[in-house]
């Protein structure tokens, strides 16, 4: 016989409720932070360029640096290994900067492929010598 679903009480309706808000204000922040600015934004005696987006210091990890970017715009960079030309897209640099909290300083030096095969060159580098997968 299957079992009955408890029925939740006042409090708890209320808590789902307030998370459900909570996590909807942040979907919100979030989609406004990553907007690209539509025109020129003058701050702090800064101009942001159009097209940029607006970086969160407090998301970013910890440095000690006096130059933490105002904001993030498209950069373009050629791949050290193959030569080809990229661009580091002010998206990807917000990510890197504000989620997985990669350092201040760092920038973008290899395209997506490239990365691929140095991530692996690394992975094969680290496993033992008897555990080489066959190519």
């Amino acid at each position: 016989m299957p079992e009955k679903k408890r029925k939740k009480t006042p409090r708890e309706r209320r808590q789902e409720r307030d998370e459900r808000k909570e996590a909807e204000r942040r979907r919100e922040a979030e989609a406004r932070l990553c907007q690209r600015l539509t025109k020129p934004l003058h701050l702090g005696g800064y101009t942001i360029p159009a097209g940029a987006i607006l970086a969160d210091h407090n998301e970013q990890a910890p440095n000690n640096s006096y130059s933490a970017p105002l904001f993030y715009e498209d950069r373009e960079f050629k791949c050290r290994d193959c030569g080809s030309e990229e661009v580091w897209t002010a998206e990807q640099q917000k990510w890197y900067y504000e989620i997985v909290k990669g350092p201040i300083q760092a920038f973008a030096v290899r395209c997506r492929e490239c990365r691929k095969k140095e991530r692996e060159r690394k992975r094969q580098s680290f496993l033992p010598k008897g555990n080489q997968p066959e190519e």
